[in-house]
């Protein structure tokens, strides 16, 4: 169920593609935590989609995940992301509402999350933000 603030109506005739961002990072499963915690210094983002050598999607990494591992410098240089992905990804699709966006963040407290292809959930088409979906509520 969508927060009071959120107008069932208007985010039930929105889809997430219409607020999601195609211009969003991907990390493969075997960079080091130290050379993706570079990343987060440097990117609007706070997880990022991780993709096997195939270029399918297997895991998210977020910046809460390589918080305290970041700190020890010789382990972040040994660890790498594949060791410490969540691999129980939280998504949606492109023609999904924002009303099943709100939904799926509300499962784990989430801010970023996946937005994947209907017909291959490994493929990653873009990243939608609870941000993204509570301003587009705002529209007038």
């Amino acid at each position: 169920m969508p927060p009071p603030e959120c107008g069932t109506v208007e985010m039930n005739a929105v889809t997430v593609k219409d607020v999601m961002r195609t211009d969003f990072a991907t990390v493969p499963d075997t960079m080091s935590l130290d050379r993706v915690g570079e990343m987060f210094r440097t990117s609007p983002w706070v997880s990022f989609p991780v993709l096997d050598r195939e270029g399918g999607m297997n895991g998210i990494i977020s910046l809460e995940d390589i918080r305290t591992i970041v700190l020890d410098e010789e382990l972040a240089r040994r660890v790498v992301v594949g060791d410490i992905m969540t691999r129980d990804v939280i998504t949606v699709f492109p023609q999904d509402t924002l009303t099943r966006a709100m939904e799926q963040f509300g499962r784990k407290k989430i801010d970023h999350m996946p937005v994947v292809n209907r017909e291959d959930s490994r493929r990653v088409e873009g990243m939608i933000t609870r941000q993204a979906v509570l301003r587009s509520d705002k529209r007038d």
